[in-house]
C-alpha cells in the first residue's frame, strides 16, 4: 500500500506557483495523518465540531486533543473498512496530503434502516463500547432527522460524508478539484447529491449545483442542508 507523506508538525504554505497532484485512493496507512493533520484542524472551528465538543474559552488539553483525533481516525478507518464509502485524498505538489473527501451511497429508507442497524453493532464493536464516543454522537440526531426529511423520499442519493482541507492550504481551489471529482461520480451514477453544509462550505456546494433546502441551527451557527438535482448521464459516445 502507498504510504502517507509523513507528518510534520509545521506545514509551510505552498508558493502561489505551485499545484496539487492527482486525487488518489486513500489507505490505512494515510489514516494517522489524514485524522492529525487534515480532518481535525479542519473542522474544529465549525459547528458541529463545536456541538460535539464543547468547550470553555481555552485550549484542549492534549489528552482531550488525543481523544478527539483518535475518533476522527476511527471514522476514517471504518470508511476504509465498511465498503460503503468512496473515500479519496489530494497530495499537493509539495508532496504532502492535504485533502480527504467522501460520499456514499445512501438507499432508500428501509434499507437504509437495516443497514444502519447492522453498522451500529459493528461500530460498537470496533470502539469497545467507548462511552465517551457515545456521549459525544448525542448532538447528532437533528442532523439525521433533516437528513431524512431532504432525502427520506428519494430513491438512491450520492450523500457527501466527508470534505476536509488542511487549513494551511485552504483558498487554493483545492476543495473544488474534489468536488468536481466527487460530482463527475454523481453523474456517472445519474444520483441527487446531498451534504450537509457548515457556513463556510455553502458557497463551494453552491458552486457545484448544491441547492439549500433546510437548516438546523446550533448554539454556534446553522448547518445548511443542501440537494443537488439529478444531472444527465455523460454521453459514451465520443
Amino acid at each position: 500500500m502507498a504510504l502517507a507523506m509523513p507528518p510534520c508538525n509545521c506545514i509551510s504554505r505552498p508558493g502561489a506557483e505551485e499545484r496539487p497532484r492527482d486525487i488518489e485512493t486513500v489507505f490505512m496507512d494515510d489514516v494517522d495523518h489524514l485524522a492529525r493533520f487534515v480532518d481535525y484542524p479542519a473542522s474544529e472551528s465549525g459547528p458541529l465540531f463545536r456541538s460535539m465538543f464543547p468547550r470553555p474559552d481555552i485550549d484542549f488539553s492534549e489528552q482531550q486533543k488525543a481523544e478527539i483525533i483518535e475518533w476522527h481516525a476511527d471514522g476514517i478507518k471504518e470508511a476504509i473498512t465498511g465498503g460503503r464509502t468512496h473515500l479519496r485524498k489530494i497530495r499537493h505538489s509539495d508532496g504532502i496530503v492535504v485533502g480527504l473527501a467522501g460520499w456514499v451511497l445512501e438507499r432508500c429508507p428501509k434499507e437504509q434502516a437495516t443497514s444502519n442497524k447492522n453498522k451500529t453493532t459493528t461500530e460498537i464493536a470496533k470502539v469497545g463500547g467507548k462511552q465517551k464516543f457515545k456521549n459525544w454522537t448525542g448532538s447528532l440526531e437533528p442532523l439525521k432527522k433533516e437528513r431524512q426529511r431532504a432525502i427520506g423520499h428519494l430513491d438512491i442519493v450520492c450523500r457527501i460524508t466527508i470534505m476536509s482541507v488542511c487549513p494551511e492550504y485552504q483558498r487554493q481551489g483545492l476543495g473544488s478539484i474534489l468536488m468536481q471529482h466527487i460530482c463527475e461520480d454523481m453523474d456517472r451514477l445519474g444520483r441527487h447529491g446531498y451534504v450537509l453544509a457548515s457556513p463556510v462550505g455553502v458557497k463551494l456546494y453552491s458552486k457545484f449545483g448544491f441547492e439549500a433546502v433546510g437548516q438546523v441551527d446550533t448554539p454556534y451557527g446553522p448547518i445548511t442542508s443542501m440537494l443537488r438535482g439529478r444531472q444527465p448521464r455523460p454521453s459514451l459516445r465520443a
